[in-house]
């Protein structure tokens, strides 16, 4: 990020052609989804005409929500060079331009910022629709005063979401979804109005090269953007996500690991986990709430799910069963435990004929307090014999001592 001259474009013919100047108005207020949109569509333009970026700051408003917002759009990635319009002169010939031609108000409005695209250097720029006004006028006002118009692309307005769908681009920064993931939604919702999970990019730049930008109204979706999310931790450099984990594992259990009374060394124990979690989890806030079995000493609490697990079909059964067969050896590794609870619930299917469900989830139930997360082989493997048999022996005493089984 840096600071550029506040220079004009050069007339028709005269020195050596710039490279695209793109600019974004910073709102005075905290980055909503539809801003950081507008945000994307502008620096991904940059990106697709290998232009700058040009962020223009508010007049007015608290240097706190600049901050902020600006931290913001780095987060997502942007690069950009900053302008400001205290102190930039008016151009004679607009002021005189818009005395001629501009017969309504908003027209004044529009000119002016033809005239400050103008003394910025701006050559493209990505405007809301409503903004139309302004591409209306462009050539008219750069062909009566001999210039190099300004760009203007236009795209659908954004309207709020219909559901609960947080709209505030702070509110996924603090729940660890990944940057990366949030940009490429933005970005590509100018393109199309309903964005593939997986976006190309290349795709994504030659729409933009070509200005085909939608017009249809957009609204964002949390689902979409959920599965954005899942999709993009999948595919994220694994190297990545566990310098992430591990800061937050520190940060929310005080240590990085527990690999003590498992088979597995430190490295070993927090890299297995941490490729769990990255399959599992749609944001970095998720995958360390899913990873709290592997930290806490007992399980503390249960989700409604995981306690009707505990209430099934002969989970009591099921529970006594598991510490009977379970040794240390068995649960030595995923693949080992994996095959042990291959082998119980085989087991309860031939004597019982209880489905798969109604073994395993009493298990897990017991073991995490949550029927999501890793595969339980992981699981069993990531506590070991001790932690495993300790929680098993906790739950099936509950068990013994509450109402029972459902019928």
């Amino acid at each position: 990020m840096t600071s550029i001259p506040d220079s004009p474009l050069d007339p028709p013919g005269v020195g050596e052609p710039r490279p695209p100047r793109i600019r974004y108005d910073l709102p005075a207020q905290p980055l909503a989804l539809a801003s950081a949109r507008l945000a994307a569509a502008n620096a991904t333009l940059a990106d697709a005409l290998g232009g700058e970026l040009i962020v223009v700051r508010p007049s007015g408003a608290p240097s706190r929500v600049i901050v902020h917002n600006l931290e913001l759009l780095a987060w997502l990635g942007l690069d950009w060079a900053e302008a400001s319009l205290d102190g930039l002169a008016a151009d004679a010939a607009i002021v005189g331009l818009a005395k001629r031609i501009a017969a309504q108000p908003g027209e004044h409005d529009a000119i002016r910022r033809i005239g400050e695209d103008r003394a910025l250097g701006i050559t493209h720029t990505v405007l809301p629709l409503d903004c139309h006004d302004i591409a209306a006028l462009t050539e008219r006002v750069a062909a009566t005063l001999g210039w190099h118009p300004t760009v203007y692309l236009m795209l659908g307005m954004a309207e709020s979401p219909s559901d609960d769908t947080p709209t505030s681009l702070g509110w996924y920064s603090e729940r660890g979804y990944l940057p990366q993931a949030l940009r490429a939604y933005l970005a590509a919702s100018a393109c199309w109005p309903t964005p593939p999970t997986d976006v190309d990019a290349a795709k994504m730049l030659a729409c933009y090269r070509r200005a085909e930008l939608s017009h249809a109204v957009w609204s964002p979706s949390g689902e979409q953007i959920r599965k954005v999310g899942r999709h993009a931790m999948r595919e994220a450099d694994a190297e990545y996500i566990g310098q992430r984990l591990r800061a937050r594992f520190q940060r929310f259990y005080g240590r990085w690991h527990r690999a003590s009374d498992t088979s597995h060394r430190p490295e070993e124990w927090f890299s297995l986990l941490a490729r769990a979690l990255q399959q599992e989890a749609v944001t970095l806030d998720e995958a360390t709430e899913l990873a709290r079995f592997a930290f806490v000493d007992r399980v503390g609490t249960m989700t409604s799910e995981a306690t009707d697990a505990l209430r099934g079909p002969r989970a009591r059964a099921v529970l006594a069963g598991c510490l009977e067969d379970m040794d240390p050896g068995k649960l030595a590794t995923p693949d080992s435990a994996k095959l042990f609870f291959q082998q119980l619930r085989h087991r309860f299917r031939d004597t019982m004929g209880l489905r798969g469900r109604h073994v395993m989830f009493p298990i897990r139930a017991a073991l995490t307090g949550t029927l999501v997360g890793p595969c339980l082989g992981i699981v069993a493997s990531l506590l070991g014999y001790e932690r495993c048999y300790s929680r098993l022996r906790e739950a099936l005493n509950g068990l013994q001592n509450g109402a029972g089984d459902k019928a």
